[in-house]
């Protein structure tokens, strides 16, 4: 077994030994607040779904914020602070091939003859960038 696998299978255990200490409590909860305070079951459990519906769409929405939005920006400012910004600009433009790209291995997407054409326009783009940049490189090496 690979270590990725296994730290994936390590990872699940953990959080099916969560779900089931989350579980039990709320059986013990629910049996309480029933008989405690005379509540429905089953308002109990709509409102406890509600609640841990908007948990999980905050941790959702805290993921994707946290993960490739800052990440893709602070790994752009860095590259600002590497390269002139038409450069960076012109490379940040590759982001819908990148997103195409993935869509199509991870989501089996198809791409259309435009968005085709579209990524292939992107890409002669910047590896003319990079061609024209080795150029003027090599040319200022000479000097």
């Amino acid at each position: 077994m690979r270590p990725q696998q296994d730290n994936r299978i390590q990872g699940g255990y953990a959080i099916a030994f969560s779900s089931a200490l989350v579980l039990s409590t709320t059986g013990v909860l629910v049996r309480y607040l029933t008989e405690a305070y005379h509540m429905p079951p089953m308002i109990l459990a709509f409102w406890r779904n509600c609640f841990l519906t908007i948990c999980l769409l905050l941790v959702l929405v805290i993921l994707l914020a946290v993960g490739p939005s800052l990440l893709g920006f602070d790994l752009y400012n860095i590259s600002l602070g590497r390269l002139p910004s038409s450069t960076a600009n012109l490379i940040a433009t590759a982001e819908p091939l990148f997103t195409a790209l993935l869509a199509y291995l991870l989501l089996d997407e198809l791409l259309g003859p435009s968005q085709l054409g579209g990524g292939l326009l992107i890409l002669g783009g910047v590896l003319t960038l990079r061609l024209h940049e080795r150029r003027r490189g090599a040319v200022a090496i000479r000097k």
